[in-house]
């Protein structure tokens, strides 16, 4: 069965995954995601696997995991064990036993830089703000004044959102071919339906940390919000984005320099 795009049943196998990366503590027993997947569980379990290239379980761990390597890294004043549990695991024991099966180091080693897969991450998100730079505040808009010339990041209360697209899986760094198809692929739907207009607003989700999740596992959707009701078809499927506080930084990119961009928010700021 194909798995890049093309098969009949990638609309729910990516709701699934949808369901799946909003409930990491929560029940993602093969029953539960067959019924998000509107299949019967044997059929759901091996379609899911063709699908995705990886078996239900693993796929669930992975991101699981993934998280978990993320969050120690970005959320250091939270302890193992907060961590352990909004990863869906019951205990710390646990999820320290599956982490270093998976990673090969413990969390604490990890999050401490203390082997050399967590030196390679810590050096990675060393701030490299340079000396002379300096902060403006004003009230939520931060002004960083530096060698590179002036940036802007603000915070904005954003209300949930519906957001339909398309998604890719795999690389896509720099890949602006990859990003011209993809939007063109969700046009030919949403145009037709009168959902690309003035009050739309068009986003790409990237779903995981490149740092922590291989290449050929990674996902981007690309697509725009639609009004609350909207139900997808064919390759396109409609997901929400929780309401919360979120940082706007303005950034003239061509491809080559969506990486810089992102490095210095995640990085830096």
């Amino acid at each position: 069965m194909p798995s890049d795009g093309t098969s009949p049943y990638t609309r729910r196998i990516n709701r699934v995954i949808d369901y799946i990366e909003a409930n990491l503590a929560g029940d993602l027993s093969l029953k539960r995601l067959a019924d998000v997947a509107t299949f019967s569980p044997y059929h759901f379990h091996r379609v899911f696997a063709a699908m995705t290239g990886e078996p239900l379980h693993r796929f669930v761990m992975r991101l699981r995991l993934e998280r978990g390597a993320h969050l120690l890294r970005s959320r250091v004043e939270r302890s193992i064990t907060e961590i352990a549990l909004e990863c869906g695991f019951a205990t710390h024991a646990a999820f320290t036993k599956a982490f270093k099966a998976w990673y090969e180091v413990a969390p604490s080693g990890y999050r401490n830089a203390k082997s050399k897969i967590g030196q390679t991450q810590s050096n990675h998100w060393e701030v490299r703000t340079p000396s002379s730079a300096y902060i403006e505040h004003r009230k939520r808009l931060q002004i960083w004044h530096g060698e590179e010339g002036q940036r802007v990041v603000n915070l904005e209360d954003e209300a949930a959102v519906f957001f339909a697209y398309v998604r890719h899986i795999g690389p896509y760094a720099g890949d602006a071919r990859l990003f011209d198809r993809l939007w063109k692929q969700f046009a030919a739907w949403a145009g037709p339906r009168g959902l690309m207009n003035e009050s739309s607003r068009y986003f790409a989700v990237y779903h995981n940390d490149p740092d922590v999740t291989e290449e050929p596992k990674l996902r981007v959707s690309v697509g725009c919000t639609v009004p609350e009701g909207t139900v997808g078809s064919g390759e396109v499927e409609v997901m929400s984005i929780a309401a919360g506080t979120y940082a706007r930084s303005e950034h003239l990119l061509g491809p080559a320099d969506y990486a810089q961009a992102w490095n210095w928010v995640y990085r830096d700021w």
